[in-house]
C-alpha cells in the first residue's frame, strides 16, 4: 500500500481554504504594490540627503584645516615680530651706550650709523612685512569663516530635512510629533539662514557692479551692460526676499502648535516629498522650502480637514509598522502578530460553540446598568483622545497671538545677533 506524506493529506474542505488563502495573499500583495504610502516614498530621499550631508561635512573639514594653517602662520609671524622688536630695541640700547661713552671716536660713529640702518630696516621693512602677513592671514580666516558659516547652514538644512523624513516612520504618536516638530524648527531656522546667505551674496555682487558702473574709466557701452546686470540682480534679490517671507516662521513655532495640526502637517509634507521624489526634483533648497510651504497649508484648513489629514497619516504609519512586524501577510488588520486568519477563524468558531453550550446550561448574568455602560464609553473616549486619535479642538486666535509674540521676540534676537556679528567683524578688521 502506498504511503502518503502527512503534508499531502487533505480533507474535502481544505482545498477550498487553501484557494481562499491564496486569493487573500495575492490581493494583499497587489494592494501593497499599488497603494505604497507617502511615508515609504519619502524614505527614498534618505540616501540622497546623507550623501549631501557627507559632502558638506567634508568641505567643512577642509576649511577647518585651512583656518588652522592660517592661524599657525599668524602665530609664527607674531612671534617673529616680537623677536625683531626685541632685536631693534637692543640695538637702540647699544647705540645709546656707545654715544654716551665712545661716541667721539670715528669707528664708534660708523658702528652707531650701521646700527641705525639695521634698526630702520627691521622696523620699516621686516616688522612691516610680518604685520602685513598677519593682516592678510586675518582676512583669509574671515573669508574662510564666512564660507564655513554658509556651508554649515546648508549642512544644518540637510540634516534637519533628513530628521523630518525619519520622523514619519516613528510608531508612537508622542515621540513622532516631538521628533517632527524639533526637525521642522531646525529646518525653518536653517532655511532662513541659507536664504539670507543667498541674499547677502547677491547684494555683494550688486554693490560691486554699482561701483564699477560709477567708476570714471567705465565706458558708456559698458555701463548699459552693467545696468542690465544690476537690474537682473535686483529681481533675484526680490525673489529671495519673497521666499524668506513665505517660508520663515518664528522660533519654536512647530513646537507650540496642537498635535492634530502636527499630524496634518506630517501628512501634507510626506505627500509633497513623495511627489517631488517621483517627479525627480531633488535639489535640497526645493525640498526644504516646499516642505515648509506644505506644512503651512494647514493655516488655510478647517478643524475637520486637519483632523481628517491627521487620521489618514496615523493610519498609514500604523499600517507601515504592521507590515514590518506582522508574521502573516494575510493579517494586516491593525493588530500586530495576532495569529493566522485560518487559526483565528477556528478559535472563534470554538468559542462560539462553547458560548452556546454555556447559555443552555447556565443562567445568564445580570446585564450591567446603563450608567455603568455610559461610564465605560466615556472612559474609552477619554483614552482614545489621550492616545491622539480623538478630535482635537484648539483656538486659532490664541495660536495666532502666540505666533505673533514669538515672531516679535525672534526678530529682536535676529537683530541682536546681527549687531554682535558686525561688532566681531569690526574687531577682526
Amino acid at each position: 500500500m502506498p504511503v502518503q506524506d502527512n503534508e499531502d493529506k487533505r480533507t474535502v474542505a481544505e482545498p477550498v481554504t487553501d484557494a481562499e488563502e491564496g486569493l487573500r495573499r495575492q490581493k494583499a500583495q497587489t494592494q501593497k504594490q499599488t497603494e505604497e504610502t507617502c511615508v515609504q516614498k519619502s524614505g527614498k530621499l534618505l540616501p540622497f540627503l546623507n550623501a549631501k550631508a557627507e559632502l558638506h561635512q567634508s568641505r567643512i573639514n577642509v576649511i577647518d584645516e585651512k583656518i588652522e594653517n592660517q592661524t599657525d602662520k599668524i602665530d609664527r609671524n607674531r612671534a617673529k615680530i616680537e623677536a625683531l622688536t626685541a632685536r631693534a630695541d637692543k640695538l637702540e640700547d647699544t647705540n645709546r651706550m656707545l654715544k654716551a661713552t665712545l661716541g667721539s671716536y670715528p669707528i664708534v660713529k660708523k658702528l652707531i650709523e650701521s646700527n641705525e640702518k639695521r634698526i630702520q630696516t627691521i622696523r620699516e621693512e621686516k616688522i612691516a612685512n610680518c604685520e602685513e602677513k598677519v593682516r592678510q592671514g586675518r582676512m583669509k580666516i574671515k573669508r574662510l569663516t564666512d564660507k564655513r558659516s554658509v556651508i554649515s547652514h546648508k549642512l544644518n538644512r540637510v540634516t534637519a530635512l533628513s530628521d523630518a523624513v525619519k520622523s514619519f516612520s516613528i510608531g508612537y504618536n508622542k515621540e513622532r510629533r516631538e521628533a517632527f516638530s524639533e526637525a521642522m524648527n531646525r529646518l525653518n531656522e536653517a532655511t532662513y539662514h541659507c536664504l539670507t546667505d543667498k541674499k547677502n551674496a547677491l547684494l555683494a555682487k550688486r554693490d560691486t557692479l554699482i561701483e564699477k558702473y560709477n567708476a570714471p574709466e567705465t565706458a558708456s557701452a559698458d555701463k548699459l551692460k552693467i545696468q542690465e546686470q544690476i537690474n537682473n540682480l535686483s529681481i533675484r534679490i526680490q525673489n529671495v526676499e519673497n521666499r524668506i517671507d513665505k517660508a520663515w516662521e518664528p522660533d519654536e513655532y512647530y513646537k507650540i502648535i496642537p498635535d492634530a495640526v502636527k499630524d496634518a502637517q506630517m501628512e501634507l509634507t510626506s505627500e509633497k516629498l513623495a511627489d517631488m521624489t517621483d517627479s525627480g526634483m531633488k535639489t535640497v533648497p526645493e525640498l526644504a522650502e516646499n516642505t515648509l510651504f506644505a506644512a503651512k497649508e494647514t493655516d488655510e484648513l478647517s478643524a475637520e480637514q486637519i483632523e481628517s489629514l491627521g487620521e489618514k497619516f496615523r493610519s498609514q504609519t500604523m499600517a507601515k509598522v504592521e507590515e514590518m512586524l506582522e508574521d502573516d501577510a494575510n493579517m494586516i488588520d491593525g493588530i500586530i502578530n495576532n495569529g493566522r486568519k485560518s487559526s483565528l477563524d477556528k478559535i472563534n468558531d470554538d468559542e462560539h460553540l462553547k458560548g452556546e453550550h454555556a447559555r443552555s446550561t447556565v443562567k445568564p448574568k445580570a446585564i450591567s446598568s446603563n450608567r455603568t455602560q455610559k461610564q465605560n464609553n466615556i472612559r474609552n473616549g477619554q483614552e482614545k483622545a489621550n492616545n491622539g486619535n480623538g478630535h482635537a479642538y484648539f483656538s486659532r486666535s490664541r495660536l495666532k497671538n502666540d505666533v505673533q509674540r514669538i515672531k516679535a521676540r525672534s526678530v529682536q534676537n535676529t537683530e541682536q545677533k546681527q549687531t554682535e556679528r558686525k561688532k566681531n567683524n569690526q574687531e577682526l578688521d
